[in-house]
């Protein structure tokens, strides 16, 4: 089993103010965790996938989304952690010895496609460490207390997507490393940068969107309006 992805699916939602994990809410009634599954199910390069679902919903994770998208290349659902670090984590020790290749997704990023996926993998491979991005399109700057302390330069500045890639023992390293120093990243690139490797940017997409507020499931929902008229027309 070459490549396995981890789905990293731990959140609660807080910030979308519907009283349930965000990764359960529906999109024109599919769940969004099941359709960002679904598009690793559906990848070639992909072998393997661990989900890592928010403590106490593994149950309703089995019967409500399993149910949806069936078990085909699911290796585990993982019970994950208070944050999105500890969920992944909890994820790596149970990858098959046979895994060369880790990607890390956010389980609220469903329209993700096929191809980067597949680049993700292949760039992987090579390099040992990639990530997809955005070039930054907007003015950037480092405030304090409401004050700007320094304006960066727009041109070395990306917006950083999922899913990330690594080979499996650079990502194990980097997340043994933090877990003996308590080093906190904000995405798993962070903590592969924090033992001395290079990672490397690729080109994402605009439309791989992670879905965490109430105006992120509007653009999302737009999205998906945007791909069934897409797809309409074609079959005409």
């Amino acid at each position: 089993m070459r490549t396995v992805a981890i789905i990293a699916a731990g959140g609660r939602g807080t910030r979308m103010g519907k009283g349930v994990c965000k990764q359960f809410l529906k999109l024109k009634g599919r769940s969004i965790i099941a359709r960002t599954i679904s598009k690793f199910q559906e990848c070639k390069l992909v072998d393997g996938i661990v989900v890592g679902v928010t403590p106490g919903e593994e149950g309703y994770f089995k019967r409500e989304v399993l149910c949806e998208i069936g078990e085909k290349k699911i290796l585990g659902v993982v019970r994950g952690g208070d944050e999105r670090q500890e969920t992944v984590l909890n994820c790596l020790k149970v990858l098959p010895e046979s895994c060369e290749i880790v990607l890390v997704h956010d389980g609220v990023r469903p329209f993700v496609s096929e191809g980067l996926i597949d680049r993700v993998v292949s760039d992987a491979a090579l390099k040992g460490a990639v990530i997809p991005g955005l070039p930054a399109v907007d003015t950037t700057k480092i405030v304090n207390g409401g004050a700007v302390l320094k304006t960066l330069d727009r041109k070395k500045v990306w917006m950083i997507q999922t899913p990330q890639g690594f080979k499996k023992d650079i990502i194990l390293k980097a997340y043994d490393t933090a877990s003996k120093s308590g080093l906190k990243g904000t995405d798993d690139a962070s903590l592969v940068e924090a033992i001395g490797v290079e990672v490397y940017v690729i080109n994402g997409e605009r439309s791989n969107i992670k879905i965490t507020t109430p105006e992120d499931l509007k653009l999302a929902s737009l999205i998906l309006e945007k791909s069934d008229i897409g797809n309409t027309r074609r079959k005409g």
